[in-house]
């Protein structure tokens, strides 16, 4: 048509609470002229005025997830920003992810190299329903149980999940994945007589630990048709929670950091961890920076090579409280 509606002004996409930002992401421009990079993050540290600074760290096994944010000492001070309304989808895939992490986390606090992974799957011609699959995995768990008892073994671990797939003229084919306490392979294979069984010592990811058969399992689930489950002795990962010492311009420091904020990062964990990677985040309801870390605990050395000035760093986990 000749007539056509004027073209609207293109509008900033909403923040996402949990997407990661780029740091021009975090500003606006304003019409009175450019500002730079560093007056932009000043601008926004003046709202952490009347706030304290936290360190929440998430220690799984070798593996620590690093939080740090700001905790407004009077509701007043808290800045305002625009509304923001989760969608159903969005609030979906924050549910997800934050499932996820729950299971990386307790894979990597109970699990570590030498462990079995294990996939259980059935005779050609046989498809299970739901409820004797579930019948089936516990009956194996329990038999892997006994004959450790028997053997005077560790009580069992175990984490897993129920595979679905689209088998012949619609039938459902279902394959059990699971990790276990660590056994002999031929063994932990013998006690499972439905099929076939494919199985693997766990070998984890020098940075990431099992995070990535972690995913898997979860991936496998998300449609929602069968919940992960795992066996009630499963240690937790430490959550730890405490006011840091950190100013705001050291805040302000870690923020324009970017990707050089890693030496930074061990100095505040006293050198008893290793920087792997991080995310900066700015919240859409308070307008303040978050920064979520990852990192890994340095080896501590044997007895015959620790030296007296090691012995400090050694200590992993005292460091780790005293942050």
């Amino acid at each position: 048509p000749i007539w056509q509606s004027p073209t609207p002004c293109p509008q900033p996409a909403p923040v996402s609470r949990n997407g990661q930002l780029n740091i021009e992401d975090c500003y606006d421009s304003s019409v009175l002229g450019e500002e730079s990079e560093a007056e932009r993050v000043d601008r926004r540290m003046k709202a952490l005025a009347s706030c304290r600074i936290m360190l929440q760290r998430i220690i799984s096994g070798d593996y620590v997830e690093s939080n740090i944010y700001p905790v407004y000492l009077n509701r007043k001070d808290v800045p305002r920003a625009e509304k923001y309304r989760t969608s159903r989808e969005t609030q979906k895939k924050l549910n997800r992810e934050n499932r996820r992490k729950k299971i990386v986390r307790l894979m990597n606090t109970n699990f570590k190299k030498g462990d079995l992974i294990v996939t259980l799957t059935y005779k050609d011609g046989v498809f299970p329903d739901l409820d004797r699959a579930r019948k089936d995995v516990k009956n194996y768990l329990a038999a892997i149980a006994r004959y450790r008892k028997k053997q005077g073994m560790t009580a069992l671990q175990y984490i897993y999940v129920i595979e679905y797939e689209d088998g012949p003229s619609g039938k459902i084919r279902i394959h059990q994945h699971l990790i276990m306490s660590a056994m002999d392979r031929d063994i932990a294979e013998s006690k499972w007589n439905k099929g076939r069984v494919e199985s693997r010592y766990a070998d984890p990811d020098g940075d990431f630990g099992l995070e990535g058969f972690a995913s898997y399992i979860c991936k496998l689930e998300s449609s929602g048709r069968h919940l992960i489950q795992h066996s009630r002795n499963l240690k937790k990962p430490v959550i730890r929670e405490n006011v840091t010492k950190l100013t705001r311009r050291k805040m302000r420091d870690l923020v324009l950091a970017g990707d050089d904020m890693g030496p930074m990062m061990e100095k505040i964990f006293q050198g008893s961890c290793r920087y792997i990677d991080s995310k900066t985040y700015i919240s859409d309801l308070t307008g303040g920076f978050y920064i979520y870390s990852r990192l890994k605990k340095k080896e501590v050395k044997t007895m015959e090579t620790i030296t007296a000035s090691d012995k400090a760093n050694a200590k992993t986990d005292s460091n780790l409280k005293q942050v």
